[in-house]
């Protein structure tokens, strides 16, 4: 996949390797924040046949991991969906029956009214699961890698082809956790674009990284 930034050369974006841009521009950074988020045509994107792609489909940002964290409610009908595809037959029989007997103490506690009130299980597992509140565990709402990695697993998981996009990671990262995250992404193999506002000087913490530099004078580097 390619990225296009209105008159520089294409940004490759590569699976299971982090691509950065990083700028110490204001206007550099706020057009491509707001081109992966189809918010201008400054940026677009392309397959490696150079066929134009909807950037809504080419890109997921996720921005800020620290702050847009709600990683379960915007994943949850997907993950929904998957885990309800992959229930074994008998897993499927077992929740099936927990829920009538769980529909059946309810109708029971329904006959203490004087209202002709009923409840029914209608089979829908899918339905159950919504209602469970599948949410990730609160151990990592604070930790920003934890947060970072379960986006990337949870990409994986629901078949999201897109790009993840962070913006603002190496300022609550180490470099030994964002080494550890490019392992990670590297073994899972989803593509990640990082938009980083950093000086030049600061490149070495995004060492194999793809790395891409737009200077306050709107000249281009590529590493």
């Amino acid at each position: 996949m390619k990225l296009s930034y209105q008159g520089y050369d294409e940004v490759q974006i590569d699976e299971g390797k982090i691509t950065v841009i990083a700028t110490n521009n204001p206007t550099v950074y706020k057009d491509l924040i707001l081109g992966v988020k189809d918010y201008n045509d400054k940026v677009k994107a392309y397959n490696d046949d150079f066929s134009l792609i909807n950037n809504n489909l080419a890109f997921d940002f996720d921005g800020d991991a620290l702050i847009n964290h709600d990683l379960d409610k915007r994943y949850k009908l997907e993950l929904v969906n998957k885990i309800t595809e992959g229930l074994a037959p008998h897993v499927r029989t077992s929740i099936e029956k927990k829920a009538r007997e769980l529909f059946t103490l309810l109708q029971e506690s329904l006959f203490m009214t004087d209202i002709p009130l009923e409840v029914s299980f209608d089979g829908d597992v899918k339905r159950l699961l919504k209602y469970a509140n599948i949410h990730l565990h609160p151990s990592i709402s604070n930790d920003a890698y934890g947060i970072i990695e379960s986006d990337l697993k949870l990409h994986i998981e629901c078949d999201d082809k897109s790009c993840i996009v962070f913006n603002n990671l190496a300022s609550y990262m180490t470099q030994e956790q964002f080494r550890e995250l490019q392992y990670v992404n590297n073994e899972i193999g989803t593509k990640v674009l990082l938009i980083e506002f950093s000086d030049l000087d600061k490149k070495d913490y995004y060492k194999n990284c793809n790395y891409y530099y737009i200077d306050a004078d709107f000249v281009g580097w590529y590493f």
